[in-house]
């Protein structure tokens, strides 16, 4: 009921029923004064008449003095009977009983009781004899008693229409009231509510969901403007989530157009590498930016993982924080252990990020296994390629070597046989040991060429050489390899290879010492520094010797490696041979940086 009460259709109805019954009750009571006034004219009329009547009969009554006739005999009888009949109306008593008019019924029994007991038997039996004087004062109070009846009459119909005038002005005034009530109602609870919904309405079609109805009531407008804001709120809602998931699919799509473009770009690079020649710096800084980790570590390694050749920091906070986590990923191909990226996060990463890291590894580890086969294949022709020559030289240059030593040998004995003159002898002597140093530096060269670098690296190379020299030598030989983290190229290797044996092969023949050290180390500059060390006369005495054909070999392919050899007599004794030079693999990093 009390929800009922504040209805607005309530009031609005309730407003309208009373403007009605308010015209209905001016009309009825227009209608009720109208229809007990509607004889009021004819009383005062009635009453008036009367009135007059006595006046005509007191005038009549005089005529029938002047002259008694029964013609004037007769108009007074006719007189005092149309007196009577009018006297008698029911008009005149109809409100004596039904609206209880006590004082018009006393003055219209007091008019009676005078008109029979007195006025009408004087005039009804006046003759030429009757005095009217007399009968004047009585006839002047029975007119004065009709003026009062006819005044009574007046003030009835005066009263009456005094009542329906205060019942019209009693009506207007309720009914202006409510039409005023109406008007402020409507304009306080319809209009400006309505407004108000309106505008909330016609903003909310353009979109803006935020605008919320401050109309607060228990009514039909208040529950449309909750019903609004609920919807409005509803909508509000839907469109934030789906404008953040727009968002969110945008900045996963944007993400994911990051991830595949750096991704395209590495697979790029790695097919456009040379012997997997990357920017490893530049590629790092991409996954960071990508990625949003801020703090990543990349290493590369040889086959012997011991030392990284190459090391790449992105951040400045690698593992230095206790709550840093870190993630390790290898970088993997066909079993071969190429390097890792290491993650260092204080929060778990997210899939998303594992699967670009892992993608990345994988292109990585196709380009290093490409990079690492292509180098065994060069490795491979090379040596294929140094066997050939070296078995072409055996089976041309070799044979004919060999033919001109047996030709020397026979002409030498000849001479022995058969003495001849010096001239003859010496040239043939020398031409001997021409050819004989001819023979064995091609011998030499022949086992130079044949050389072979198999899948344990440089290391076990140079193992191999050392321990077939120390077999047909009494020198000790000292092997100190620190370079397992150097990814040499294999005509690095070649050149350190052949540099190394020469120069153990001449300290071996000319040193005249009893050790031989041999270190292959790297310096503070990453560069590559091979030390030939003996214990020997040194290389003033040898002079002669070092510059021999293995000597400009070791320069040949010094000047290969783009380095610096250097041959120097130790303060202590014996000779030093010093090779530096920078790997290539670092001349590479430095142009792609």
């Amino acid at each position: 009921m009390p929800k009922l009460s504040r209805s607005i259709v309530m009031k609005i109805t309730a407003i309208m029923v009373s403007l009605i019954l308010m015209a209905f009750v001016s009309i009825f009571s227009s209608m009720y004064m109208s229809q007990i006034s509607e004889y009021d004219g004819k009383t005062i009329n009635l009453s008036g008449s009367l009135r007059m009547m006595s006046y005509r009969i007191t005038t009549q009554v005089t005529l029938l003095q002047s002259e008694d006739s029964l013609e004037n005999r007769h108009k007074v009888q006719q007189l005092i009977q149309q007196f009577e009949t009018l006297f008698n109306d029911p008009v005149l008593k109809k409100d004596f009983i039904r609206f209880h008019q006590v004082a018009i019924k006393d003055e219209y029994d007091q008019v009676a009781h005078t008109w029979n007991q007195e006025i009408k038997p004087t005039l009804a039996n006046a003759n030429v004899h009757f005095q009217l004087g007399p009968f004047l004062p009585k006839l002047e109070s029975f007119v004065q008693s009709i003026d009062r009846l006819v005044y009574g009459y007046q003030k009835v119909l005066e009263e009456r229409l005094q009542e329906l005038k205060i019942i019209q002005t009693i009506t207007l005034t309720i009914t202006l009231g409510l039409i005023l009530l109406s008007i402020y109602s409507i304009h306080k609870y319809i209009a400006r509510p309505l407004r108000e919904l309106t505008d909330v309405a016609e903003i909310s079609s353009q979109g803006d969901w935020s605008q919320r109805c401050l109309v607060h009531r228990d009514d039909e407008l208040g529950l449309l403007a909750k019903t609004i804001n609920k919807a409005n709120q509803s909508m509000q809602s839907i469109h934030q989530d789906l404008e953040q998931r727009i968002a969110e699919k945008t900045q996963a799509l944007s993400q994911s157009n990051q991830m595949l473009t750096f991704l395209y770009n590495v697979a790029q690079q790695v097919n456009q590498s040379h012997y997997g020649q990357l920017d490893f710096e530049a590629i790092l800084q991409q996954l960071s930016a990508v990625s949003q980790l801020n703090n990543l570590e990349l290493t590369l390694f040889t086959s012997q993982p011991e030392l990284p050749y190459h090391q790449v920091l992105i951040g400045s906070e690698l593992g230095n924080s206790a709550s840093n986590q870190t993630v390790h990923f290898p970088i993997e191909r066909n079993d071969n252990h190429y390097g890792d990226i290491r993650v260092f996060t204080q929060s778990p990463m997210a899939n998303w990020q594992r699967d670009l890291v892992e993608s990345l590894v994988d292109q990585l580890g196709i380009a290093l296994s490409f990079s690492n086969q292509l180098n065994q294949e060069r490795r491979i022709a090379l040596l294929s390629e140094r066997n050939i020559i070296a078995r072409e030289l055996h089976d041309s240059l070799a044979q004919s070597l060999s033919y001109l030593k047996f030709q020397v040998a026979c002409i030498e004995k000849g001479i022995e046989k058969e003495p001849v003159s010096e001239r003859v002898t010496t040239p043939v002597y020398e031409l001997k040991e021409g050819v004989v140093s001819a023979y064995r530096q091609l011998r030499e060269l022949l086992t130079t060429f044949r050389l072979q670098i198999d899948s344990g690296g440089l290391q076990a190379a140079l193992s191999d050489t050392v321990q077939t020299l120390a077999k047909h030598s009494a020198m000790q030989i000292q092997l100190h390899y620190d370079c397992r983290h150097v990814p040499f190229e294999p005509n690095e290797e070649i050149h350190l290879l052949q540099i190394t044996k020469e120069a153990v092969q001449n300290a071996v023949k000319h040193s005249q010492g009893s050790h031989i050290t041999i270190s292959l180390t790297e310096n503070e500059e990453k560069n590559v520094v091979l030390l030939v060390q003996d214990d020997g006369i040194g290389f003033t005495q040898t002079e002669r010797v070092l510059n021999h054909y293995g000597t400009e070999i070791m320069q040949e392919r010094c000047h290969s490696l783009k380095g610096t050899l250097v041959i120097n007599t130790l303060p202590d004794g014996g000779t030093e041979v010093s090779l530096v030079f920078t790997p290539n693999y670092l001349n590479n990093n430095k142009e792609l940086g």
